[in-house]
């Protein structure tokens, strides 16, 4: 374990002294990421390793292989994408990264890892108050998206009923026009009886 300690030291050192690997031409050319890709033309300075080009990668600058791929306190990093997975876990020798899964999963494994004592990588230490604060304004907001629904729903059944009774006084206007054409076609033929 000291071993282990002391080459966990010696890896962080090397990272620090390691040079940034680059591809070669990224700076001179928009299209070209930082990332590092092995030079293989021909007349290559950067294949040919001279000094005023950018670093090419070597074994030479690789950590130790007992630490190699650990995290800075000695442990593996094992992908998690459900409860089932954690039972496989030493939480004196692995830490987890948890895959990308739903919220409430998430949660689920989060609590059963801390139980365990087991290292999470790649969530924050207030993860469960964060994703509760999540959820209950998640459901505000469902709360509020089902009121406004119902309203409209509400809305629409009173536009409805409106348009009925103004239909029916429409119907019943049309039966009184009615009406009082027919009285005054009545009184028209009473005047014309009396002369």
């Amino acid at each position: 374990m000291a071993d282990i300690k002391r080459l966990l030291e010696l890896k962080k050192k090397i990272k620090k002294k390691n040079p940034d690997f680059v591809r070669q031409d990224y700076g001179k050319r928009a299209k070209l990421t930082k990332k590092y890709k092995k030079a293989k033309g021909i007349q290559s300075k950067m294949r040919h390793k001279k000094k005023s080009r950018y670093v090419y990668v070597q074994s030479g600058y690789r950590t130790p292989v007992l630490v190699r791929y650990l995290s800075k306190d000695g442990l593996k990093n094992v992908m998690v994408s459900n409860v089932k997975d954690l039972e496989k876990i030493n939480p004196k020798e692995d830490g987890i990264t948890i895959s990308k899964i739903g919220l409430k999963n998430k949660i689920e494994i989060v609590k059963v890892a801390q139980g365990k004592k087991i290292k999470i990588f790649n969530v924050p230490e207030n993860f469960l108050t964060i994703a509760e604060q999540k959820i209950s304004q998640m459901k505000k907001e469902k709360a509020e998206k089902e009121k406004q629904k119902k309203e409209k729903e509400e809305k629409k059944k009173e536009v409805k009923k409106e348009t009925k009774k103004e239909e029916a006084k429409e119907e019943l206007s049309e039966e009184e026009k009615k009406k009082k054409e027919k009285e005054e076609k009545d009184k028209a033929l009473i005047k014309k009886d009396a002369k």
